[in-house]
């Protein structure tokens, strides 16, 4: 990706599902549907595990992608979202179709997602930015000869918009793209209307509970959220694991350090890609539009396209999959037309 191509970079293409695949709800779902998921994975074939030691002894997991003919299109790093992990569908089909281009893959798993629980004592918060930064830092180093190309869903979005902004002060070279598929931007608003919709609280609550699980019997001396697992909201357990675990006095503060305020990308050294739907129910679409504008920063705003979904046909391939290579790759874009 040339980053003096901004028109490239706005125009991500349309994305236009079939009647049958608008709905939002629909969309959301399929995201994460294991349905969805290759049956043959070269990116699984690949794989190698990855564990990246970084300030305070922390271990970050990662799974690593290679290409047998040494990748020369470079690096993609993927980010999955709250409670998801490097085997989520829509990281796993997305990490397929970059790997199917050339691409070298890394997918990274968050603090305590995944089956991770056991490598840090201390538990994950969003705010943990900067042991997420120094691991895309490694990887990104250890491929200083080629570009490198971020993109994170939903939370992952939000911490891949966050390494972009961090990026103006601690650069990383050879990072050309940035992109938040359904980026979390505000988490209070989030949370709230997590826990209105039904289907999505329970989503939600069934996997933090089971990451508790992990937790707990990782560090049985240490931690007991049977409080917690009692909790019937989201936003409930946040408050009481806020209280309890962290150094915030409080909610507001904490979901504060991790919101996207309109002047949020005033400065930035790296190009910023935000895709989002009209239609998410989970990220109002006002928060993105009222970021300011900025010359490195751009917006592609679908009609559909529930959160993370952009399913665009009967077969449940997410546009997704052909977008995302065409944007670190204007050549692919090329070759499809």
């Amino acid at each position: 990706m040339k980053t003096d191509s901004p028109a490239e970079i706005a125009d991500p293409g349309t994305f236009n599902p079939p009647f049958f695949l608008k709905s939002p709800t629909l969309q959301s779902m399929l995201a994460s549907a294991k349905l969805r998921l290759p049956r043959h994975s070269q990116l699984i074939k690949y794989s190698k595990e990855r564990i990246l030691t970084v300030t305070g002894g922390v271990r970050i997991q990662g799974f690593y992608s290679p290409q047998p003919d040494s990748g020369k299109k470079g690096l993609a790093i993927l980010l999955h979202g709250w409670e998801g992990s490097v085997n989520s569908t829509y990281i796993r089909c997305t990490g397929e179709a970059l790997f199917q281009k050339h691409f070298n893959v890394f997918r990274l798993n968050f603090r305590d997602h995944g089956d991770t629980h056991h490598l840090n004592h201390d538990p994950f918060r969003s705010d943990r930015l900067n042991e997420v930064f120094e691991a895309i830092d490694q990887m990104a180093a250890q491929h200083s000869g080629q570009p490198v190309f971020l993109a994170g869903f939903s939370l992952g979005g939000n911490f891949a918009l966050r390494v972009a902004r961090k990026c103006v002060e601690t650069p990383i070279q050879n990072l050309k793209l940035v992109v938040g598929i359904s980026p979390l931007m505000d988490p209070a608003k989030s949370t709230e209307v997590i826990d209105r919709i039904p289907w999505m609280r329970r989503y939600f609550l069934k996997k933090w509970f089971r990451s508790m699980d992990k937790k707990e019997k990782a560090f049985p001396d240490d931690f007991d959220f049977s409080e917690a697992k009692s909790l019937p909201s989201c936003m409930a357990i946040t408050e009481l694991l806020i209280k309890e675990q962290s150094p915030y006095p409080n909610v507001t503060e904490y979901f504060n350090t991790y919101t996207l305020k309109p002047d949020f990308f005033d400065k930035l050294t790296v190009p910023v890609l935000i895709i989002a739907a009209k239609d998410d129910p989970a990220i109002p679409v006002e928060d993105i539009l009222a970021l300011r504008e900025n010359p490195l920063l751009y917006r592609s705003v679908t009609g559909h396209g529930g959160h993370c979904g952009f399913i665009e046909n009967i077969k449940l391939e997410s546009w997704l999959n052909h977008r995302l290579p065409a944007l670190f790759d204007p050549k692919e874009e090329k070759r499809e037309s």
